[in-house]
């Protein structure tokens, strides 16, 4: 697909970890569910157009080292042009800490600040379209609370 879109745009969306799972001292099974939008353009035509919204369920299965959550996903669902699936690898880093450390924050804030983290993450997507299957690798980060 590369040869014939070769512009996108970022893919966002919003990604809720469920506390359904199976968890074990340092080691974790949940559910998750993703929605998100990705567009893939061509340049020489701008109305010749890949992407759309998607709609996902999965797992995630992870390990804590130390306050660090290393974590492999996959989730399987509906996009734009049919069913799709996706896997992934996910490093979380809690960064309330340093920002309760490094700035003024109102005491009633506290909790919340304490549950913030930035996750990386890496995913390899596939996806029906019309004449086959297409996929695409991407990577980004995004910013979670720990409810």
């Amino acid at each position: 697909s590369f040869d014939h879109y070769d512009k996108s745009r970022p893919v966002a969306g919003i990604s809720i970890g469920t506390p359904y799972g199976y968890y074990a001292n340092n080691f974790y099974v949940n559910a998750n569910i993703e929605i998100f939008r990705y567009i893939f353009r061509n340049s020489r035509n701008d109305e010749d157009r890949f992407g759309g919204t998607a709609v996902q369920v999965g797992i995630n299965t992870g390990l804590f080292i130390g306050d660090v959550s290393v974590s492999l996903t996959a989730a399987t669902g509906v996009f734009h042009a049919g069913t799709g699936f996706i896997s992934g690898l996910n490093i979380d880093l809690p960064v309330g800490e340093y920002f309760l450390g490094n700035f003024d924050i109102n005491e009633s804030l506290v909790p919340h600040i304490e549950a913030l983290e930035v996750r990386f993450t890496t995913r390899a997507n596939m996806v029906q379209k019309k004449d086959g299957i297409t996929g695409w690798i991407d990577g980004g980060f995004s910013i979670g609370y720990e409810f």
